[in-house]
């Protein structure tokens, strides 16, 4: 799984059945902006949990989510 450009919706976190999408935590911007604001984190992924159904994916509203295969070390493809 991978995010692009997320803004930080957290639908994606409410259509996962697996609870497997949790909100990171919120961060500093990056040094060129002139905020001292907080961002709000991204989601994180726990793998372990993931099924792979994609309803994270069809709730995301600014696509920023793709589904790509997980390998380990050996080259297998984890399902």
């Amino acid at each position: 799984m991978k995010f692009y450009h997320c803004r930080s919706s957290y639908d994606c976190i409410a259509a996962c059945p697996e609870q497997a999408i949790t909100k990171g935590a919120d961060r500093f911007p990056p040094m060129a902006c002139q905020s001292n604001d907080l961002l709000p984190g991204k989601p994180e992924i726990d793998l372990a949990k993931c099924t792979g159904c994609g309803d994270c994916i069809s709730a995301c509203p600014n696509n920023a989510l793709e589904m790509v295969p997980v390998t380990s070390r050996g080259g297998s493809v984890f399902s």
